[in-house]
């Protein structure tokens, strides 16, 4: 009997997908290629209006983002940046007007800090916990996220309208050609990893370079798609199971590992288990010494010096999500525990 490959993170492999009786969205949400289409059709639902009737306005976006979508959205609008470092406290002293857009980000799942001055269109962006219903000082007017972060699926986003006062209707867009093609080269190198990890594939570069250019392809600002995923699926997967498979996994794994955070920073370990270090030379000696015994921790967005603020810097260089979703049971976390003790022996990650 041929065994399976033992190796943590990196994109989801083609798995049986488990569904819910009920839905983790209401009826009004509208699903999408991805989350860049979801954020993508909002704006310009917004900016439509705004246009037609010829009033100014411009879209605010976080400082700590995935910036292409940023630069993406810099090309076709008025574009700035707002201070936005996760964790920390964020006092916007920009007094938005009713006709400005601020993208605002749950980093991580968690709820934001923002403090809003004035009275601008928000649109929360929940692509790192879907389900959550976090309250605000602020009225949220949309929200978005991707699906693909934490559902094992090969695209979907969603977009819902909150505010009785928003003004743009919603629309399912259908799935553009494009985005067919992606969707479709996506699903092939998730079902040849799931090959490879049986040992059934040797080669692993062709379906890991096959998803990396697709994951930068999702997502068209003049023209966002449709989901092929059916709305009726993307709405029953069952989100409880996948964002509690996190929790229970981070819990064991803290618990492994409390002898160890006298050494390195646990920040989270909620829906993700994110450890900081001293400094990013610590941070990328741990995370080579991951990747050569097969953990893959996630790739996030690389420092940036266009929008970045310090913080955001400070924060990105040392900081390091481990892979603790629900392909692990508890037999496998503490194997990777036993990998990251090994990893943090004789670094010295205390300021």
């Amino acid at each position: 009997m041929t065994s399976k490959k033992q190796e943590f993170g990196s994109f989801y492999e083609e798995t049986v997908l488990v569904f819910s009786d009920s839905t983790w969205t209401d009826e009004d949400s509208v699903f999408l290629g991805s989350g860049r289409d979801a954020l993508y059709a909002v704006i310009r639902s917004i900016t439509s209006i705004n246009e037609a009737e010829q009033r100014e306005f411009t879209i605010w976006m976080p400082s700590y983002y995935c910036h292409p979508i940023t630069s993406a959205l810099a090309r076709e609008y008025n574009v700035k940046i707002y201070p936005s470092t996760p964790y920390k406290p964020v006092v916007t002293t920009n007094a938005f007007k009713a006709t400005d857009i601020v993208v605002v980000p749950e980093y991580f799942g968690n709820p934001s800090r923002l403090e809003l001055n004035g009275n601008p269109i928000v649109v929360l962006d929940k692509t790192h916990n879907p389900a959550s219903d976090f309250r605000y000082s602020f009225d949220v007017d949309y929200e978005f996220g991707s699906l693909r972060k934490i559902l094992p699926i090969a695209d979907g986003g969603y977009l819902k309208l909150l505010s009785i006062h928003s003004q743009s209707p919603l629309h399912t867009p259908s799935a553009t050609d494009n985005h067919l093609n992606n969707f479709q080269r996506v699903s092939l190198a998730m079902s040849t990893k799931s090959l490879y990890l049986q040992n059934k594939v040797a080669e692993k570069n062709g379906f890991l370079n096959t998803f990396s250019e697709c994951e930068s392809a999702f997502g068209d600002v003049r023209n966002p798609s449709g989901s092929v995923m059916p709305d009726k699926q993307l709405s029953h997967l069952d989100m409880t199971y996948y964002l509690g498979a996190r929790r229970q996994n981070n819990k064991l794994l803290a618990s492994i590992l409390s002898d160890s955070f006298c050494y390195v920073e646990l920040i989270d370990d909620d829906v993700f288990f994110i450890i900081g270090f001293k400094d990013n030379n610590a941070r990328e000696q741990v995370k080579k010494s991951l990747i050569e015994k097969d953990v893959y921790p996630a790739v996030l967005w690389p420092v940036d010096d266009q929008y970045m603020t310090e913080a955001d810097k400070v924060f990105s260089q040392r900081m390091l999500v481990i892979p603790t979703d629900f392909r692990y049971g508890e037999h496998e976390i503490f194997l990777l525990a036993k990998i990251l003790k090994q990893a943090l022996e004789g670094i010295d990650v205390v300021n």
